[in-house]
């Protein structure tokens, strides 16, 4: 029974994490898993995605075999992959899709074969999953957007002029785009009404690819004769990409809005004054649930009322539940917590590049 509700607490969250885990660590799982990602553009995938699903395994099901594979964004290798991930017997996939809209063949196999799928990060759409583990991204757009929207104001009440902004997000493929967008468009549209706001740019990077971000940003440059005040990404490559634009153009500042996944590039934006905010999931507990859920699949278990948020319409039959992972915002002075002591980055890694000389880095 899938219990529907628009958040789930941290401490639920926690909760439900201790009691999954505590079961996972008495079973004796054997067999081969297969982890499959998308992309190597993306740095979460490789950097934190990647050992946190290794480590997590190897506490959580050290007898059995973890397989990691790269579909580096091309649909057809991702279906060999998981035709390969079938051939050889897999327990359980964790897919996390080069494109949600093309996940339905994959599905298709897997489930032909008996073999139950986690979709994580990326939603995949038109077949049967086990579930789908995410982040939850209403939330992430109107912490994105409120943190914008205190700069706008304070634009305009110094200058009385509206705020103009470039809007470079990404792929409206990837269902988590339009959450972002539900969670974005209620707080920045009321400040387009008011005058405060002008939006003289809208572009998406299809498939993320930073390359398309810093062409779209490109030509808003062109288009405005650099005529912005600053833009709004999605995520922090394509924000870098749009920024790069600005610089190549020598334009004067840009702010940069919206950002998340952590970049060591964006976290020292941050640092530096240069990205208003960032945001990540926490990578260490999203891939353990995505660990704890294919060792439920694998053994044919029920995923517990409590971890499933809602159920998430993948155009097929019944959907899938939804697990979400939490979230964390990273401001200039919440950089220690949310970075350092979780452990994304050494201060040696962080402070590099424009961070050098940020008042975090200095102070040690």
């Amino acid at each position: 029974m899938i219990r529907k509700s628009h958040t789930l607490s941290v401490s639920a969250a926690a909760l439900c994490l201790q009691v999954v885990t505590a079961s996972a660590q008495d079973a004796d799982v054997t067999g081969k898993f297969y982890y499959i990602l998308p992309d190597v553009e993306t740095v979460r995938f490789e950097q934190f995605d990647r050992p946190a699903f290794e480590k997590a395994a190897a506490e959580l099901m050290p007898n059995a075999q973890v397989e990691v594979l790269n579909s580096e964004n091309n649909v057809q290798r991702q279906t060999s992959q998981v035709q390969a991930a079938i051939a050889n017997g897999a327990k359980a996939i964790v897919l996390i899709t080069v494109d949600p809209k093309q996940a339905a063949g994959s599905l298709a196999l897997a489930a032909d074969a008996g073999i139950p799928v986690i979709c994580m990060a990326h939603a995949c759409h038109g077949g049967p999953a086990f579930a789908y583990l995410t982040a939850p991204f209403i939330e992430i757009g109107e912490k994105q957007a409120q943190k914008a929207a205190e700069v706008i104001e304070q634009h305009f009440s110094e200058t009385g002029e509206p705020f103009r902004l470039a809007k470079i997000y990404g792929d409206p493929k990837f269902p988590f785009y339009t959450d972002q967008v539900k969670g974005i468009d209620p707080i920045l549209d009321p400040l387009v009404e008011a005058g405060k706001l002008e939006v003289v740019c809208e572009a998406d990077a299809l498939l993320w690819l930073p390359p398309r971000a810093q062409t779209a940003m490109s030509q808003c440059i062109a288009k405005t004769d650099g005529q912005v005040d600053g833009i709004f990404a999605m995520n922090d490559d394509t924000g870098g990409a749009a920024l790069a634009a600005v610089e190549a153009a020598a334009i004067g500042s840009v702010k940069l809005f919206g950002g998340y996944d952590a970049s060591i590039a964006g976290v020292r934006r941050v640092a530096a004054g240069q990205q208003e905010m960032d945001m990540t999931v926490d990578y260490v507990g999203m891939n353990r649930l995505a660990v704890e859920l294919s060792i439920m699949a694998a053994q044919g278990q029920t995923i517990p009322g409590d971890m499933v948020v809602t159920s998430y319409d993948n155009d097929y039959p019944g959907g899938l539940p939804e697990v979400h992972a939490v979230n964390s915002v990273i401001l200039p002075e919440t950089i220690q917590e949310a970075v350092l002591d979780a452990g994304l980055y050494t201060r040696e890694q962080l402070c590099g590049g424009i961070a050098v000389d940020t008042d975090l880095c200095k102070a040690n």
